[in-house]
């Protein structure tokens, strides 16, 4: 009975040392990671041959460094989240004032990198595992030494030349030094001294009023261009009503005429016409006519001769 106590408590025993042996054996690389076996004992590590994601049956005394397999970002800014602090460092000379030697200028930029599975091993032999330290040390000195080739107006007057011009060196510093894929940046500020800020927005004031006095005498002269055509237009126009009314009162007055001048040669017509009707001689023709101008002739006290060659008159 107690050998067979005993046998099941062994037998027990060993199945629970088996299941910890083999949990201990068993460890995992995420998705999103890569890993790179190391001894827990000596602290070997063996980075020639990273691992993807997957799970792997290894022994109790090896353990994974995890490195990520994702875009990665590092900011560094005077956040309390940042990575690393923001870079202090000197522009270039402007070219108004060559002998300024460059303005201190202090910059917060983030950028996002990538490690690439083929250069864990490289990465680990030279920065173990603090490489996102020696990544923001390399970024610092290579914005400060690509920033000393700048002129203090670009950041101002060409932001997107100069955070083209700080990709371009952090993506071959940090290749050459870090051993890592640099994809983006974002220059979140550039902080110039106070007192050269203050100088910088009286300039950029006083050319905006320099434009806007500009844009008001463009508008006062568009302005004054508009009276001149507006008088023009009035001008042409009066004379075109002008014209037209003198060619209208012509015309009037020669059809006028016209009618007139019918209208008489009818009469002369119909006369002539009567008279030979009628067999009238001259005299009596003058007769017929004082006779119609009296019966036309609208005055109470009008005195007319009806004969020629008589002393007899008619009073009206």
């Amino acid at each position: 009975m107690v050998d067979t106590t005993m046998g099941a408590g062994i037998a027990g025993f060993a199945t629970m040392a088996t299941i910890c042996l083999l949990y201990t054996s068993i460890s995992t690389v995420g998705p999103t990671e890569y890993g790179i076996l190391f001894n827990r004992l000596t602290g070997s590590v063996y980075s020639a041959h990273p691992r993807g994601a997957g799970i792997y049956f290894i022994s109790p005394v090896l353990g994974f460094h995890y490195f990520p397999a994702y875009n990665r970002t590092l900011e560094l800014s005077n956040k309390r989240w940042a990575d690393g602090p923001s870079i202090e460092c000197r522009t270039g000379p402007d070219e108004n004032d060559p002998d300024s030697g460059g303005q201190p200028v202090t910059l917060h930029l983030s950028f996002v990198y990538r490690i690439r599975k083929e250069d864990i091993s490289k990465i680990y032999q030279s920065f173990a595992m603090y490489y996102e330290q020696r990544l923001v040390m390399f970024a610092r000195q290579a914005a400060g030494d690509i920033v000393q080739r700048f002129e203090p107006t670009l950041f101002w007057q060409n932001r997107k030349l100069a955070t083209d011009q700080l990709l371009k060196e952090l993506k071959h510093e940090l290749k050459r030094e870090g051993f890592v894929q640099v994809h983006s940046i974002q220059l979140l500020g550039a902080a110039f001294n106070r007192k050269y800020e203050a100088t910088i927005i009286g300039i950029q004031l006083a050319t905006q009023a320099r434009t806007t006095s500009q844009y008001r005498q463009q508008v006062v002269r568009v302005l004054k261009e508009i009276d001149i055509l507006e008088a023009e237009t009035i001008a042409k126009v009066t004379k075109i009503y002008a014209d037209a009314d003198a060619f209208a009162e012509v015309l009037t007055n020669n059809v006028t005429n016209d009618g007139f001048s019918i209208v008489q040669d009818a009469k002369a017509n119909g006369y002539h016409l009567f008279y030979q009707k009628l067999g009238w001689r001259q005299a009596d023709i003058l007769k017929y006519m004082q006779i119609q101008s009296i019966h036309t002739h609208d005055s109470d006290g009008l005195m007319v001769g009806i004969g020629a060659n008589t002393d007899s008159a008619t009073g009206l």
